[in-house]
C-alpha cells in the first residue's frame, strides 16, 4: 500500500493516485504494446475539458478507449458514464471472460473523459475501469500496488485480445443534449 505523508506535520497527504496509476498504465501499455495511442486529457476533474476539446480525429484508427481513472473500492469497468452507455452488447459479452478472470464486474460511474468522447460522437467503444486507488482526491488516498497491478494486466489482456480483432463500433441511441 503507498501512501504520503506531510513531512512538516506528519500528517498523511493525498499522492494522486487516481490519475498518476492511469498515466502509469499508459506507459507501460506504450512499452509492451507495439501498436498503440495514448492521450492524456486536462482538467478531467473540473468537467472533462480536455476530452471535451479532442480532436476526434485522433480516433479514427482505434479499436476502442480504455481509461484507468477508477477507484477500486468496487473493481469495476464502467460501461455507463457521463449519462450515457459507453460501449455495446456485443463488447460487454467478449471482454466479460477477460474481466471475470481479473475479479471486475460491470459498474456505471458518474462523469469521466471516456463518457465525453462518447458524447463528442467518437463512434467507438469506450470504458473506464478500476486503478488501485483508493480515497481519490482526499488526503487519506493510497494505492494498492496489487489492485493496480491487476488493473494494468486486465487492461493489457483486454487490448492483447480485443484490440486487434477489429474497430469496435458504437454510437448510443441518445441524442446529444
Amino acid at each position: 500500500l503507498v501512501f504520503g505523508l506531510d513531512t512538516s506535520t506528519g500528517e498523511q497527504h493525498g499522492i494522486g493516485a487516481d490519475p498518476k496509476n492511469g498515466v502509469y498504465f499508459a506507459l507501460e501499455m506504450l512499452k509492451k504494446v507495439k501498436h498503440l495511442k495514448v492521450v492524456l486529457f486536462m482538467d478531467e476533474e473540473v468537467g472533462c475539458i480536455g476530452s471535451k476539446a479532442a480532436d476526434m480525429k485522433f480516433f479514427n484508427d482505434c479499436s476502442f478507449v480504455m481509461q484507468l481513472d477508477r477507484r477500486s473500492f468496487t473493481t469495476d469497468i464502467i460501461e455507463h458514464t457521463n449519462g450515457i452507455q459507453v460501449l455495446s452488447e456485443e463488447f460487454k459479452t467478449r471482454v466479460q471472460p477477460i474481466i471475470e478472470e481479473f475479479h471486475y464486474e460491470f459498474g456505471h460511474g458518474t462523469c469521466t473523459d471516456v463518457g465525453q468522447l462518447v458524447w463528442n460522437k467518437i463512434g467507438i467503444c469506450c470504458f473506464n475501469f478500476s486503478n488501485g486507488s483508493f480515497n481519490e482526491h482526499m488526503n487519506f488516498e493510497s494505492c494498492s500496488i496489487p489492485h493496480l497491478l491487476n488493473a494494468v494486466n486486465a487492461g493489457y489482456q483486454i487490448i492483447n485480445k480485443l484490440g486487434k480483432i477489429k474497430r469496435w463500433e458504437w454510437t448510443p441511441p441518445v441524442k446529444q443534449p
